[in-house]
Order: C-alpha cells, then sequence, then structure tokens
C-alpha cells in the first residue's frame, strides 16, 4: 500500500475514531466501528471531488479533456486494467470498439527541452518532443527505424483556466506552414485539474531536416518557432536542451476508442516511459475532443459541441475506473511531472 493511500486511510481512521464512543460496549459495536473505518477508506481517490466540473462555461472554453491516472509500476498490467475498464465502461453505458489487436505495443521517443534546473517547468511551461518508431525491434538496437513526422509541443498549465488562456501563445513566422491555433485541454487526475493551454505542430523531417538539426540548444532558436517563450523572463541565451541529457522511451498501447452517449469519441490509451532501459512511471488515460462529428437522421455529419451534461458520463465511467483500480493508484499528476521530479537537478530531491 502506497504511501498517499496509507496517509489517507489514516486519515480515514482517525476521523471514524473520533465519532466512535471512547469504550465499545459490545463485539457487536466494535464490529460497526471498524467496518466504519474500512468503508472510510475504500476507493478514496474516487470519493473525493476534486476532478469534478460543475460550470458549463468552463466546458464551452474546453477543446478536449484528458482523464489520467498514474499506475505503481509493480502492479502495472495491462491486459487486467484493460479488462477492468471494460468493466467500467458497461456499468457506465460507454460503448467499447476494441481494436482487433488491442495489446499492441508502439513506441517513441520523448525529449523534454528545459534549461538546466527546470525553470520553463517551473514558471509553468512544457517544451516536449516527440518522435516515433515507424519500426521498433529493441531498446537501442540498430535495426530500429524512426517515422519521418515528429511533433513539438509548447504548453503552458495551471490550475486557473482564466490564467491559463491569458498567456500568449503562437507559431513563428518562419513556419508558417505549420501554424497552428492554441487549444485549451483540461487535465485531470485524481488529485485535481489544470488548464493547458498548448501547440503542437508536425513537421516532417523531408521538409525541416531533423529536430536535433533544426535548433541551436538556446532559448532564442526555440523562439523561432514559439516567440512567446522570450515572453518568461529568461535571457534569450538560455542554454535549453533534453532534461537531464535524456530521451524517454515511451511505450504506448492503444487498445480501443469508447463513445460516450452524446456520440463523442475517447482514446485510450496505456503507456509506460523508460530511461536507460528502465520503467520510471506507468500511466492509464483517456482523452477526447469535446467538438466532434456524429450523424444526423439522414447520414450526414453535423458538428456538435459537448455539453456538462455529456461530460458528467465521462466523469462518471472515470470514478467507475478508480474504484477498479484502487489500490494500484500510484501518486502523481502525470508521466511529466514525474520525469521533472525524478532527474537530478532538475525537479524534487
Amino acid at each position: 500500500m502506497k504511501k498517499l493511500f496509507l496517509i489517507l486511510l489514516a486519515i480515514a481512521v482517525l476521523a471514524a475514531c473520533a465519532t466512535a464512543p471512547e469504550q465499545t460496549d459490545t463485539a457487536e459495536e466494535a464490529v460497526v466501528v471498524e467496518e466504519t473505518a474500512s468503508e472510510s477508506s475504500e476507493s478514496i481517490h474516487a470519493k473525493n471531488s476534486y476532478f469534478v466540473i460543475n460550470d458549463p462555461s468552463v466546458v464551452e472554453k474546453l477543446d478536449s479533456v484528458e482523464y489520467k491516472m498514474l499506475i505503481n509500476l509493480e502492479d502495472y498490467e495491462p491486459e487486467v486494467l484493460w479488462a477492468l475498464m471494460i468493466e467500467a465502461a458497461t456499468e457506465n453505458n460507454v460503448k467499447v470498439e476494441e481494436e482487433d489487436n488491442p495489446m499492441k505495443r508502439r513506441y517513441r521517443n520523448v525529449e523534454y527541452i528545459d534549461s538546466e534546473y527546470g525553470m520553463l517547468n517551473n514558471f509553468g511551461y512544457i517544451l516536449r518532443h516527440r518522435h516515433k518508431f515507424d519500426e521498433f525491434v529493441a531498446i537501442g538496437s540498430s535495426d530500429n527505424v524512426m517515422d519521418d513526422k515528429f511533433d513539438i509541443t509548447i504548453k503552458f498549465r495551471d490550475a486557473d483556466l482564466a490564467k491559463s488562456l491569458s498567456i500568449p501563445l503562437s507559431v513563428g513566422s518562419a513556419f508558417d506552414d505549420i501554424s497552428k491555433n492554441p487549444e485549451m485541454e483540461a487535465d485531470i487526475s485524481p488529485y485535481g485539474i489544470k488548464y493547458s493551454w498548448a501547440i503542437k505542430v508536425k513537421p516532417k523531417v523531408k521538409d525541416y531536416v531533423s529536430f536535433a538539426d533544426m535548433f541551436d540548444p538556446s532559448l532564442d532558436s526555440y523562439a523561432a518557432l514559439y516567440p512567446h517563450l522570450l515572453d518568461i523572463g529568461l535571457p534569450a541565451d538560455t542554454i535549453v536542451e533534453p532534461v537531464g541529457g535524456l530521451t524517454v522511451l515511451e511505450e504506448k498501447i492503444e487498445p480501443a476508442i469508447l463513445v460516450l452517449d452524446c456520440g463523442a469519441e475517447m482514446e485510450v490509451a496505456f503507456s509506460t516511459f523508460f530511461i536507460d532501459g528502465e520503467a520510471l512511471v506507468a500511466e492509464v488515460s483517456y482523452d477526447f475532443d469535446t467538438e466532434y462529428k456524429v450523424k444526423d437522421s439522414e447520414g450526414n455529419k453535423i458538428e456538435k459541441k459537448m455539453t456538462l451534461e455529456d461530460l458528467k458520463q465521462a466523469e462518471s465511467f472515470y470514478k467507475s475506473i478508480l474504484e477498479k483500480y484502487n489500490e494500484r493508484l500510484n501518486f502523481g499528476w502525470s508521466k511529466t511531472n514525474f520525469v521533472f521530479d525524478s532527474l537530478p537537478g532538475v525537479g524534487a530531491e
């Protein structure tokens, strides 16, 4: 049983003791007290309301939503976790459209670009590069083949939606051909909600050469792509490069598309980060766009925007999953935070 669960369990037991009689007169009363404490501690992640959105205007401002939960590495069994998620889907009337090979592993490299002491992240920014493998044989194998496309994302995350939306984000004029507007995503964990204001661009190697050759290791160089990096207040010549000098290998399993009653489709992902061949953190998530297309009675596709009522089904599904995963849950917000908190000289020791 992990640290957070133990702490919350202790709190629940103390609360039960505080309301119990000073002395139990009968064995029957003792059993009642014990059962009350036990019930108070079960699925405590799911009983809180930190991940609940109650304001329709918030849903209106969101482009996407991602529900996520970290899993203890020793309890990370994708096949078992997926079976439990299917149970939760059935209980919440969520339709499962499973892939032909639901447990197929896919791989990509992930790098977080930051200063030596993670100053971009300290200011709420994440600068991330990801590159998929077209063919993956084994870690470090010379037979691995990279895809010709990669993505570079900048995002600002904060628990305050208005603050996140106030941050200017854009793509520099040198990259007009891949320019995009920023999008707002609610990143939801058992411990709360953070709002990510982000732009993700997808250059192609044949058009831009490799990512490694696109930029010098300086904030000013990356600002050619995302100019507002220079608004943070760090010197333009600040050295920024992969955090810890490391490339993270991500193993990803995408078993199915889940469909809500409203017609919105949710993408499921089981993900593990590896550093130097050792598993660092595992996460289960599902995400969806709040704007989506459905067919009308005549078979024509029409655009719809998710409502607060639609979102409640996704929340109910999430609560069911948390209850089923229960003691498998690990402490932490996300894989990203785990990386920054784990690397020497960057995050918390």
